[in-house]
């Protein structure tokens, strides 16, 4: 039985966008244009902690697929807290508990879930990522720009009792394809990033983003191919903290996980 049954969530409109330099202005305004539009389909998933406070677990992406609403997340967001009840914010701000089961593929550390009426009553502010912007195939040589949408951990609060401050954060820099279906972009946070308020600084930490989007652009040297639509190309894995990086699941096993989830039960 959950201890806070009556949480809702501190509601903050900002977000912090950070992009790696360096980048010509043109694309770095044009990637914050397309991600902005994107981004709120990516929403916190949230539990307890030892000491049976709310806390923020990991990110989930809600994605349309099949004619269905699918919530798509990290299979390790929910094996590494395989006894908390998991909850997302409702439309008034309220705790949505996660009852129903999920898809699990360990091997490409994936989870989805196929959302129930109740859950898209619940739900129903939050505008899912199309079909289309599901990546079908790679990028030409193996490379792209790709932006990380989720909730970092390191920026959670708790500014009352029963509320969480979740602010979203958008990083952005330089990614590759990797064999076995991996996408890896560079994150160097003792480098900085480029902060739209507060200019070159350092980045956020990125733990507490496993489960959230990675947006790729196609690229042309250091320059992002203006007007092509992001796609989603990876769901955040793990951060490789050694290799100033972070790893996602690629398009492929994406697709995969998302036909299962529209077309059986687990």
């Amino acid at each position: 039985m959950p201890k806070f049954p009556w949480i809702t969530r501190f509601y903050d409109r900002s977000v912090s966008l950070e992009v790696k330099l360096p980048i010509d202005a043109q694309s770095r305004a044009f990637v914050d244009g397309e991600i902005e539009a994107l981004r709120g389909a990516v929403i916190p998933i949230c539990g307890e902690d030892s000491h049976l406070r709310p806390c923020l677990l990991g990110s989930g992406i809600l994605v349309s697929y099949r004619g269905e609403t699918i919530l798509l997340t990290a299979a390790h967001v929910l094996t590494d807290n395989a006894n908390v009840p998991l909850f997302v914010f409702g439309k008034g701000g309220e705790a949505h508990w996660l009852d129903s089961g999920f898809w699990l593929e360990a091997a490409s550390d994936l989870a989805a879930m196929r959302l129930s009426i109740k859950d898209l009553a619940m739900l129903s502010h939050i505008k899912p990522l199309s079909e289309s912007t599901v990546a079908t195939g790679g990028f030409s040589g193996g490379k792209f720009y790709g932006s990380v949408v989720g909730y970092p951990a390191s920026s959670t609060k708790r500014p009352e009792k029963n509320a969480l401050h979740t602010p979203i954060e958008v990083y952005s820099n330089f990614g590759s394809e990797m064999m076995g279906d991996k996408v890896s972009i560079l994150f160097d946070w003792k480098e900085g990033a480029f902060n739209d308020v507060k200019g070159h600084n350092k980045a956020r930490k990125p733990t507490g983003k496993s489960g959230g989007a990675i947006l790729g652009f196609p690229v042309s040297g250091r320059s992002v191919l203006l007007g092509m639509k992001p796609q989603l190309v990876g769901v955040s894995s793990r951060w490789k903290r050694e290799e100033n990086r972070i790893e996602g699941s690629g398009h492929s096993s994406i697709r995969r996980i998302l036909e299962k989830a529209t077309t059986s039960d687990p």
